[in-house]
């Protein structure tokens, strides 16, 4: 696992003709793939921290193009309430996959699954989850 930095999209990479819907990581990261064949499909985790110090780790997918990961999801969907009391998020990257390999995904893998409810079962031991 490697915790990655999330840009804005690549000035060659134009996602306004793509319906990028939220809580649809997944399929947004293919559309993007498919659209782009130089781009690669990321599976992750994210750790979402609220502005009262509360984490919550999720699985998440976004893309990258050669080192430049980018989250269409985010870049479309995550604005106005509810998202301002989020101070931060940190990716973290498990596995990235190439456009011919994706014909074997359809959810995240038991590795992504497992990392995410270890991080979430550790910060709910945490006294304040403070991080």
């Amino acid at each position: 696992m490697k915790k990655v930095t999330i840009q804005e999209s690549p000035k060659e990479i134009n996602i306004d003709d793509l319906e990028i819907n939220i809580n649809q990581c997944q399929d947004n990261s293919i559309k993007v793939l498919t659209k782009y064949n130089t781009v690669e499909y990321v599976e992750g985790v994210l750790l979402i921290i609220d502005k009262n110090k509360q984490a919550k780790a999720l699985a998440h997918a976004w893309n990258k193009l050669n080192e430049i990961h980018f989250d269409t999801t985010k870049e479309k969907n995550w604005k106005g309430e509810g998202f301002d009391e989020i101070i931060e998020v940190r990716y973290l990257e498990v596995k990235s996959y190439l456009k011919n390999e994706m014909n074997e995904i359809t959810d995240f893998s038991d590795k992504t699954k497992q990392i995410v409810k270890e991080m979430n079962e550790e910060l709910t031991k945490s006294k304040d989850n403070e991080l």
